[in-house]
């Protein structure tokens, strides 16, 4: 039986990290076992910490590293990494939630051989709770039809950062740049490097879209940003993986336009608003590696 190191790296999710733990705790395993679920806390002061505490006293699996000062995603993953002692490790992001007990199974099933280094979970948005929100989920929708089955799903859109599973010695080669706002391309090309990249598409966690235009933005920018910050780091070459066909593209947009073309059509203007916008210098660069929150999208899951 394989066991599993699931890593949580967290900054201030007090409202929603709950959730997360909660369902982990649900999941239903054949063949794996986990052994060990560890946050590292990077800077928190809203009652993370606090929250982890308590719930790992019920827990025992559940391990807190408190980080006194925020140093980025990246950081933290690098120290989670090194710490884990499964034979897989799981990283899944504080904001999220497994949308069904089956998904870890879901997940870490897909790494069936020795080549196939890392398995990206799918992420899709919790319903939505105001107009601007259905925007932004129908413009993810949309992007999703493009992107889903693009090279078989073997593509770097496939892979956001929320939720993956890798083997463990692959994971400790990993070392970040710690001046990258984000995680998700750097990892993509590195396991392209080295073995094969899988989508699993029915291991899904869910998000929560942002609710405002500021959000939006800091989101949005943050993942263009990042494209340009992991080509300084792997060369300039690495921008083909960004490359994607116009008729997928063409074909989405079609497809999303017919069935929600009101909300299709305002998305698209917030898209080339978002390209045509001009940014001020390290708007939204808190330090180094560090980027602005959005904080809309810290807000606790609720399905009911």
């Amino acid at each position: 039986m394989k066991t599993l190191s699931i890593v949580i790296p967290a900054y201030n999710e007090r409202k929603n990290i709950r959730n997360m733990i909660n369902s982990i705790a649900r999941q239903k395993l054949q063949g794996f076992r986990v052994v060990e679920i560890i946050v590292a806390c990077d800077g928190c002061n809203d009652g993370t910490v606090k929250l982890l505490k308590a719930l790992s006293k019920t827990n025992s699996k559940l391990r807190v590293i408190k980080g006194k000062t925020r140093k980025g995603k990246c950081y933290r993953l690098n120290q989670l990494y090194q710490l884990s002692k499964g034979d897989i490790v799981v990283q899944v992001d504080a904001d999220g939630m497994l949308a069904k007990p089956t998904t870890l199974q879901k997940l870490v099933e897909r790494i069936s051989s020795s080549d196939i280094v890392l398995v990206a979970g799918n992420n899709q948005p919790a319903p939505a709770t105001n107009f601007f929100q259905s925007i932004m989920n129908t413009i993810f929708d949309l992007w999703y039809e493009i992107r889903k089955d693009y090279k078989s799903g073997d593509n770097i859109f496939n892979y956001h950062g929320m939720m993956a599973a890798m083997p463990t010695a692959f994971a400790k080669s990993v070392h970040y740049p710690t001046s990258l706002f984000a995680d998700q391309h750097f990892l993509y090309i590195r396991a392209k490097n080295v073995g094969k990249f899988v989508f699993a598409r029915r291991a899904i966690i869910l998000f929560t879209s942002p609710t405002n235009f500021d959000d939006f933005l800091t989101q949005a920018k943050r993942s263009l940003r990042d494209r340009v910050s992991v080509a300084e780091h792997l060369g300039n070459e690495i921008l083909s993986y960004f490359d994607i066909d116009t008729n997928y593209k063409l074909a989405g947009i079609f497809h999303y336009f017919l069935k929600k073309p009101l909300l299709t059509s305002l998305g698209l203007c917030y898209m080339v608003v978002l390209r045509t916008l001009p940014e001020k210098k390290n708007a939204f660069l808190v330090n180094p590696g560090i980027w602005k929150i959005s904080t809309s999208t810290k807000q606790s899951i609720n399905l009911r």
